[in-house]
């Protein structure tokens, strides 16, 4: 199913599969042109490899990256909060109560279950019991920013980054109101969001993003696989881009075309290793979208939107053992667990290394 990754469109809260035709208006002096494009068949994801294991500490970094984000405050005095919420705010809120699991699970499930809600609206939950802080599952959350608040500070662990936890005193502090307010805005209008993965080559960078689209596909109206490893592979990718959009096969003409296409879409630019090759000419220019961008290099991390870089290094001793044995065809018994063990080190954990090992010994006759 995933080979169909890029064919999904969200409409609505519909997801729809097959052919995607994406209407666009195109005006000048002389006429007004609409042209039906098709866009969904091209330049898609591959497959994971089915041996790729583990990094789940780096698929939940993924996931935190692209998923809405979570502004949290907190103050002792409850008063103080009320006043916030019902002064202070002035987008468009569905606020509920989450005093309790199960009074938060009847308010989603009479509110907002089921319901097509705008990615501008913030939902917020009020008066949060630390409970609630492990004991609840927050990624079955709808995909809208939400603000937390409570009078107790374990809920501080629930935002989206440090700089996303808020704290007020027994009274409303001007600036704290201002940089949360300003904290909430960049939750609504995130604009475009720029992934940066930086790690040597053999690392699994490739796989890991792959890994990761697969489980979270839904998130994205529609995705795109760029070669990055050279301006000759881009120019092949953006011209196969715009031979199907039915444009111009200049990659500003691709540029252009993504700039004005809604939907929450993603590109993603792999092994972007070669240092003559200057990215930030290939990547849209909009406040919209999402690219993520695999690299040796490590200057390539300066691309990134803030809090979006990604150091992505070689596999844990557990998680080599686990790929070694399964490469291997192996059972994970506690001799062989032993003998992975010694190899793994051996090989530094190297995820290419430890992997090209395992399918070696699997190969090998014993």
């Amino acid at each position: 199913m995933f080979a169909q990754a890029s064919n999904f469109q969200i409409d609505k809260s519909i997801i729809t599969t097959g052919p995607v035709n994406v209407i666009y208006h195109k005006t000048n002096q002389h006429a007004n042109h609409n042209h039906v494009i098709s866009i969904s068949n091209i330049l898609k994801c591959p497959s994971p490899s089915q041996y790729f294991v583990g990094r789940e500490d780096m698929l939940m970094k993924l996931l935190k990256i692209f998923s809405a984000q979570i502004v949290t405050v907190w103050s002792a005095n409850a008063d103080v909060l009320h006043d916030f919420v019902r002064q202070h705010l002035k987008y468009p809120s569905i606020v509920l109560d989450a005093s309790s699991t199960e009074i938060l699970n009847a308010v989603l499930q009479e509110k907002v279950k089921d319901q097509a809600l705008p990615p501008e609206l913030l939902l917020v939950l009020e008066n949060v019991d630390a409970s609630l802080v492990e004991g609840y599952s927050w990624h079955t959350f709808p995909d809208i920013p939400v603000l937390v608040t409570s009078t107790q500070p374990a809920i501080s662990s629930l935002a989206s980054s440090n700089a996303c936890a808020f704290h007020f005193d027994d009274y409303l502090d001007q600036q704290v109101v201002k940089k949360l307010l300003g904290c909430i805005e960049k939750a609504l209008y995130p604009g475009q969001r720029v992934v940066t993965l930086v790690a040597k080559g053999g690392t699994g960078k490739t796989q890991l993003i792959l890994k990761f689209v697969s489980k979270n596909f839904s998130q994205f109206s529609n995705i795109w696989f760029f070669d990055a490893t050279s301006d000759n592979t881009l120019r092949a990718s953006f011209k196969e881009f715009a031979n199907a959009a039915g444009i111009g096969e200049d990659v500003k003409n691709v540029q252009d075309f993504l700039a004005r296409m809604d939907g929450n879409w993603l590109c993603i630019f792999d092994n972007a290793d070669d240092k003559e090759v200057f990215l930030n000419e290939y990547i849209p220019s909009c406040n919209h979208g999402n690219v993520i961008v695999t690299s040796r290099l490590t200057e390539t991390s300066q691309m990134a939107s803030p809090g979006c870089h990604v150091d992505f290094c070689d596999l844990s001793k557990e998680n080599a053992i686990e790929l070694l044995l399964r490469q291997a065809h192996q059972e994970s018994s506690d001799a062989n667990q032993a003998l992975a063990s010694t190899i793994v080190d051996a090989l530094g954990c190297h995820a290419l290394a430890v992997s090209t090992a395992g399918a070696y010994i699997g190969a090998t006759p014993t």
